[in-house]
């Protein structure tokens, strides 16, 4: 019976044991709780904090991808560009000896060139007053004049501008071309 009295008296240790090891376990489970809990009301404060940075980043990231598109295609859009201004150069010049039926369809081309470049929010402008503004201009020619009244205005449009127009505002992509008026300098 030795062995059964041994085995009573280590049932009760090892028992204690094992309850100072569960309790030990339920420790590190509420304080790994506690931690979790302390790190998720810190990530909420923190989000609260970075919603302006999420919509910040959004906005930014699709404004880059915006960008993006436009660089790879402008190069493709400004030589249809140069296409429609050469088309329409040739309609004007030739426009006495172009056939009626000639005439007709290069303005159904020019039309339909129009028609593509709006699909890509493209249009034409030009300027409506008589000075010349850089901000939308480009002088391409100097016509002299002695009227010093006229100095920097323009003398001649010579192809209109061009401009992008996004959701958020409109950028010049090519700028009207004018002749503009130089002050002739007497000696």
């Amino acid at each position: 019976m030795g062995d059964s009295e041994n085995r009573d008296e280590a049932e009760p240790a090892k028992a204690a044991d094992e309850n100072a090891y569960l309790k030990d376990a339920l420790r590190q489970l509420a304080d790994a709780y506690n931690t979790l809990a302390e790190q998720f009301a810190k990530k909420i404060a923190d989000n609260e904090d970075s919603k302006f940075t999420i919509t910040d980043l959004r906005n930014r990231l699709i404004q880059h991808e915006e960008n993006y598109h436009y660089s790879i295609i402008k190069p493709l859009i400004m030589e249809f560009i140069e296409t429609r201004e050469n088309l329409n150069k040739f309609s004007e010049r030739f426009a006495v000896r172009i056939p009626y039926d000639a005439e007709a369809e290069l303005k159904i081309i020019l039309r339909g060139i129009d028609i593509s470049l709006e699909k890509f929010s493209i249009f034409p402008f030009s300027g409506a007053g008589a000075d010349f503004d850089p901000s939308t201009q480009k002088a391409v020619e100097v016509q002299l004049t002695d009227n010093k009244n006229l100095k920097d205005k323009i003398a001649k449009k010579i192809s209109p501008g061009y401009y992008l127009q996004d959701k958020h505002k409109s950028t010049i992509i090519k700028p009207e071309t004018v002749t503009v008026y130089g002050v002739k300098k007497h000696d």
